[in-house]
């Protein structure tokens, strides 16, 4: 194997924060009402650990409810006809499965009644003489986005505390304007159709949850994923089901050794941060799932996005291009999904919901001790949950700030040029944060916290 091969290393930020991870090697099953959200924080959530949640408890969605039914075999399966009665007009898009390559210039966008037309046009048997045989596959569909008045599903209490779709929330509550961000998707496709091998954008969490039908999911560890690569380390093997061993591209795939996990119906997978993962239908389906972080994984995004700057700016042979900080940081939210400014204003926002609560928390621990008023529960509670992801997003929110000052960052222009607005509302929550979180050190010390 050529030297070059073995001492590759394409995201060293991404690396060294691999160094730290744990290693699993299986993917147990829990029933959701014997796993408090707590308890999946402490045991999956924070130690980035796989989990099959069962009895998730969808069938009380409205979604659950509408979009499927039961056949004549007593599956429970998608009802499309009826998906397109309620939502016939919104545009979806779809890829076909049997394309050299899924990627985002391979999709197309089409009216769902013309997917519904598609779907019911395959016949009895998807793959008997007269019927449609291609695999077209309704992706990535940002449906509450289409129809944010329409409550098809509630996010499980396990995957809550939501940094990345929050932000996005708080974004639209302003009125910034359309075409703004959303990692929350609703999946509709065919037996047979599936995505590809990849990892989650900006290496976030993912939770599924089935609907109808059962899939079949391929999830390589973190501490594997060096073997997917090929031999320039440029490259990652396409397909964990195809490969071929005379295929000396990819020389140690056969040591990736993926685990292999089959979901049913009425459950959320949980995919952890870097875990590499393709997925394939076994029968029809159709499921929800979110892309998210949080204090448990934002490190991780943020060493992702810092191993793109450096990836963009080597790529780049002109000086004055690797110096111009909007240029950079356009190509790497084109490649990552997210620039340095927005994954800034996703940590100020986090740092502004976790200080409300904390503000929240010492008026009634005050009050409680003066007689005047009990103690307040639920969202103003400053636990020990509520003050980790406080210190981790005013810990984070520093460390993007001050990378625009590093060498060669800034040398032609600031990477918040033309952003100024946004920088000082990030300077203003790492102020307050730090505020924060020093005025509850002293509130602990007042009322004698160990």
């Amino acid at each position: 194997m050529p030297n070059r091969w073995a001492d590759f290393e394409p995201m060293p930020y991404i690396e060294a924060e691999m160094m730290s991870l744990p290693k699993f090697e299986g993917v147990v099953g829990i029933d959701a009402s014997d796993l408090s959200a707590a308890e999946f924080a402490e045991h999956f959530m924070r130690p980035n650990k796989p989990v099959l949640l069962t009895n998730i408890g969808c069938e009380s969605w409205k979604a659950f409810d509408e979009w499927t039914k039961v056949d004549g075999s007593g599956e429970r399966v998608p009802d499309v006809s009826r998906m397109s009665e309620l939502f016939g007009d919104a545009k979806v898009l779809v890829v076909d499965c049997e394309a050299p390559l899924d990627t985002d210039l391979s999709r197309r966008e089409m009216r769902f009644q013309e997917y519904a037309k598609y779907w019911h046009a395959r016949g009895d048997d998807s793959r008997s003489d007269g019927g449609d045989k291609r695999l077209l596959y309704c992706k990535d569909w940002t449906f509450t986005e289409d129809f944010p008045e329409y409550p098809a599903y509630q996010t499980p209490p396990h995957f809550a505390d939501d940094w990345l779709n929050e932000y996005w929330d708080e974004q639209r509550d302003k009125g910034v304007g359309d075409g703004l961000g959303s990692h929350r998707f609703v999946y509709l496709g065919v037996q047979g159709t599936h995505t590809p091998l990849h990892a989650d954008v900006l290496r976030s969490f993912s939770w599924s949850v089935n609907l109808a039908g059962h899939k079949r999911w391929r999830m390589v560890p973190p501490h594997r994923s060096r073997h997917l690569l090929d031999l320039t380390g440029q490259r990652r093997v396409p397909d964990l089901e195809r490969w071929k061993r005379s295929d000396f591209d990819f020389p140690t795939v056969d040591r990736a050794f993926p685990l292999v996990v089959d979901q049913p119906p009425n459950s959320a997978l949980f995919v952890p941060s870097l875990w590499y993962h393709q997925v394939r239908n076994l029968t029809d389906c159709l499921s929800v799932n979110h892309n998210w972080f949080n204090a448990s994984n934002a490190r991780l995004s943020w060493a992702m996005l810092r191993d793109e700057l450096d990836s963009v700016r080597a790529g780049l042979p002109d000086a004055d291009d690797r110096g111009d900080g909007v240029l950079c940081q356009s190509l790497v939210e084109r490649k990552a999904g997210a620039d340095f400014k927005t994954f800034a204003g996703i940590l100020a926002s986090a740092v502004r919901r976790h200080t409300r609560r904390a503000v929240g928390e010492w008026e009634s621990e005050s009050r409680t001790r003066s007689g005047k008023r009990r103690r307040l529960d639920g969202e103003n509670k400053l636990d020990d949950e509520n003050e980790r992801g406080l210190r981790t997003a005013v810990d984070l929110l520093e460390e993007v700030l001050d990378a625009d000052d590093e060498e060669d960052a800034s040398a032609v222009a600031s990477a918040w040029e033309g952003s100024e607005g946004a920088l000082e509302e990030a300077r203003d929550a790492l102020k307050k944060g730090r505020e924060t979180l020093v005025g509850n050190e002293r509130l602990g010390r007042r009322l004698g916290r160990k």
